[in-house]
């Protein structure tokens, strides 16, 4: 089916492109910040982490929702994960880190956060579904 190709061929250079410009960002934000800007390196660094682990679920489900009806729809998934049957196991953290990333962007409000502090709340925040 060529939509499945479509989807598969996509899929696959989003989340590889994702993985891998989110990593060099990851390194840079370890190696190459300023020491003035750790407060938003760690929320930036909580950004890539979160999002490079929703592009490797992405590219480990690459899932095509073929809508059925005006309000529900079947989906196909049509990477590794097919093989293995724990896709939904995938999909879930998927919908958790795109909702973690989202609301990260509202813990900072504009003032200077203390570095521990600001790690904890991270913490606390993006990652309950590693527990």
């Amino acid at each position: 089916n060529p939509l499945d190709w479509i989807t598969l061929v996509s899929h696959t250079v989003s989340g590889s492109a994702g993985i891998f410009l989110n990593s060099v960002f990851i390194y840079l934000l370890l190696f190459r910040s300023d020491k003035h800007l750790k407060s938003y390196a760690i929320l930036l660094l909580n950004a890539c982490i979160t999002d490079n682990l929703a592009s490797f679920c992405v590219l480990y489900t690459i899932s095509r929702q073929i809508p059925v009806t005006k309000t529900s729809g079947v989906g196909i998934y049509l990477g590794p994960c097919s093989h293995i049957a724990v896709c939904v196991l995938c999909y879930l953290p998927t919908l958790h880190y795109v909702v973690a990333l989202s609301s990260s962007y509202f813990i900072h409000d504009g003032y200077e956060e203390r570095k521990k502090e600001l790690i904890a709340t991270v913490i606390a925040v993006t990652r309950p579904d590693l527990m």
